[in-house]
């Protein structure tokens, strides 16, 4: 045997540290003239047995490695080779990185996406604060914002800047990063301007992290400030009532929405208007303004056309407005119906988590300000997964959960439906709502009272008119809901319970809480992802929109990286070949779509580890994302019949996913439709086809496997 036979360097490097490896020995009778050609490969030890770790090829005898967080406590194998590898501990080097000395490298505020501060942020708009560290992964970090008061853009004074927020956040364990999202609320730059003193037009925040013995600041971001002053004299806010209503007992039941805040002191406030600049609203939402002309003044928006009530909520996004109006199209009902019953389940906070009474600010003199806001991930974590009370967009209750779990298989928990997105939550709403109209044969357009009773009090939507009972007084569900019963007779009724909804349509409809600035451009749907120019896809969508023959070779050309091998493929090879270009794979595999009927068997297919059959891509209320890969097959007598292809976008609002794929020449189910959405019309060839997501052509197709998603590629997607 010839080659490398021992390899010396750090068992146990540590993380982010940089250390060498050197050949020590090699076989007897191997003679290396030229070190370049000793090579160097790293494995991971994974399901019992030594993976690949994709990378560029290190060469010469003596070489570096730097091992990156998600590394720490992996078992790993270091082997060179001048020949092939052996993949094997000897003559290999085991290591197994260890944690080194804790570091804070970087504290930013950045924009709500992760990226530079381009622009001023405004009120309304939301901040993401991100630390980035080095050994110490689950370690918790003490952030606090401050709003700067001092002239110097250095250091940190707490007796004379002003503290705006603070919380505890803990470190990814795969990354190092530690991030918080927040909100600029109206009470963050009434804070800022110290309750009643305008400051300018910008103020100055900084980030303060702290941990262990560790303390950092980030650089000063400015934060326009809108040219307001907070003086005179308003009365305080009414108590809210103490009662604390029962969670309910039956689908779709609803625990009372919370009252009005409470002011444990009075604040006296008053907002004037400067200079012709739109006023804040001190309820919890502002009017953005425009700079200049609206460049896309021709052009359509979903948004604007849509201008939403409550689409000027600080809480709510772009994203946000566009898939609830999506929804709405598809369940049939107005769009705004939603938006003002998920205000009132709310508390007028349109998040997903749970809703309670809490400090959310401090007077003037240092009082604090209670005020119904959502409970932060940290404090939902430490929370049961079922605790007490309803939670989310709509307030699920136990039972309406019990309800979605049985009918559509989920694993829901209170736990989890707090800790999801808006825009994720939105989809178990959806789902929620379809449920009880098909339980209740609901065929017509849902007026807003019908809506809220179908998320309400489902039960008794058939049927009913402005004088139906709900609950009657004396019973469990009437005394978590008594608030309703305005007139004190027949207990809680329909009209009753629609007052509230139309109240919160009304207020949602003033200008002040409709959005005025709009970022989906021309788009008339759901915004799209910009194809990468340079990407796999998009050579992928070239190749796709050649129009290929269709041909299920079985020869050398199946496999062949050839004019000849790309001169006719079917729907398999395309794939293969997708995945080929990708690097998941280091040859063209030859693949059916039988060997893709579950994970275990098209990993053993591809000879790769990197493919996943993505959790849950089974069910109705899945989405793909970009490069994902569709796949159904069955038995047919002694036939098998089956196809496949790869996700090139989906579109939310149509509900509709373009598809890169090669199709035989009876076409795809549902063929009119898919030309209809604006996909290709031949048959019998390569091509891009949009199909409905839900329709036969996808999921509801017989034999349907669900999505597979490429992992580790080595190039662009």
């Amino acid at each position: 045997m010839k080659g490398v036979s021992k390899v010396k360097g750090p068992s146990h490097p540590k993380i982010g540290e940089t250390n060498f490896y050197e050949v020590e020995e090699f076989y007897k009778g191997t003679v290396v003239t030229n070190p370049g050609s000793i090579k160097w490969k790293l494995y991971q030890f994974k399901n019992s047995a030594w993976i690949e770790v994709s990378g560029p090829v290190k060469t010469g005898k003596r070489v570096t490695y730097s091992f990156p967080q998600k590394w720490y406590g992996k078992k790993l194998l270091i082997e060179a080779y001048v020949y092939e590898p052996e993949v094997k501990v000897n003559p290999g080097h085991v290591v197994q990185p260890i944690l080194g000395d804790k570091k804070i490298t970087k504290t930013e505020i950045l924009n709500s996406e992760g990226g530079k501060l381009t622009e001023k942020p405004k009120y309304g708009q939301s901040v993401l604060l991100r630390v980035t560290t080095e050994n110490m992964p689950g370690d918790t970090l003490k952030l606090s914002l401050w709003e700067r008061d001092t002239y110097s853009d250095k250091g940190h004074d707490p007796n004379n800047n002003t503290r705006l927020w603070q919380g505890e956040v803990k470190v990814l364990k795969n990354n190092g990063l530690a991030e918080k999202k927040i909100n600029l609320t109206p009470d963050l730059m009434r804070l800022a301007n110290k309750g009643y003193i305008y400051e300018g037009g910008e103020h100055e925040y900084y980030l303060l992290v702290e941990a262990s013995k560790m303390k950092t600041i980030s650089q000063t971001a400015q934060v326009q400030n809108k040219e307001i002053v907070l003086s005179g004299n308003t009365p305080a806010q009414k108590p809210a009532s103490k009662t604390t209503p029962n969670p309910a007992s039956k689908p779709g039941a609803k625990p009372a929405a919370p009252a009005e805040p409470t002011i444990t002191e009075q604040v006296t406030v008053f907002v004037k208007n400067i200079l012709s600049w739109d006023p804040f609203n001190m309820r919890g939402t502002s009017k953005a303004v425009v700079d200049g002309k609206d460049k896309d003044k021709n052009k359509t928006c979903v948004c604007k056309q849509t201008d939403l009530v409550w689409g000027g909520h600080p809480n709510v996004t772009c994203d946000f407005r566009k898939k609830v109006i999506a929804i709405s199209k598809r369940q049939n009902f107005d769009p705004n119906h939603l938006m003002a019953v998920m205000n009132v389940e709310t508390a007028g906070t349109f998040s997903p988590s749970k809703i309670e009474l809490k400090t959310i600010g401090y007077n003037s003199k240092g009082k604090p300000i209670k005020g119904y806001a959502a409970l932060t991930q940290e404090e939902i974590k430490a929370k049961s997964e079922n605790f007490s009370g309803a939670v989310g967009l709509i307030q699920f209750t136990p039972v309406a959960i019990d309800e979605l779990n049985n009918f559509y298989g989920y694993k829901l928990t209170k736990k989890k439906l707090a800790q999801m997105s808006q825009l994720d939550q939105l989809d178990y709403v959806e789902k929620y709502i379809e449920y009880w109209k098909n339980a209740n044969k609901i065929k017509t357009k849902l007026t807003l009272a019908d809506l809220y009773m179908v998320i309400f009090s489902p039960g008794k939507v058939n049927g009913s008119d402005d004088s139906t009972t709900l609950y009657k007084e004396g019973t469990k569900y009437y005394e978590a809901n008594a608030s309703l019963d305005t007139d004190k007779e027949d207990g809680i009724t329909k009209k009753e319970l629609a007052h509230r909804a139309y109240k919160s349509f009304t207020e949602g409809s003033k200008k002040a809480n409709k959005a005025s600035v709009f970022s989906c451009g021309a788009a008339a749907e759901e915004k799209k992802e910009t194809p990468s120019t340079d990407g796999v896809l998009t050579e992928m969508k070239t190749l796709a929109d050649s129009h290929k023959t269709y041909l299920q070779e079985t020869d050398k050309n199946r496999t062949a990286d050839t004019d000849a091998g790309l001169k006719a493929m079917d729907c398999s090879e395309f794939v293969s070949r997708y995945l080929h270009k990708l690097g998941v794979t280091k040859n063209i595999v030859y693949i059916t779509t039988a060997s893709m009927t579950n994970e275990k068997v098209f990993r053993k297919a591809l000879n790769s580890e990197d493919i996943d059959l993505v959790a849950d891509s089974k069910l109705s209320t899945f989405k793909p994302q970009r490069g994902d890969i569709f796949a159904w097959g069955y038995s047919n007598g002694k036939s098998w019949s089956g196809h496949t292809g790869v996700v090139y976008e989906y579109n939310e609002t149509e509900d509709t996913v373009t598809i890169l794929e090669s199709i035989g020449s009876s076409g795809a189910v549902g063929e009119k439709a898919q030309v209809k959405n604006g996909g290709y019309s031949g048959k019998g060839c390569t091509r891009t086809a949009i199909y409905g997501r839900l329709d036969g052509a996808l999921s509801g197709h017989k034999g349907w496997f669900g999505y597979y998603r490429p992992k580790n590629y080595t190039k662009k997607l």
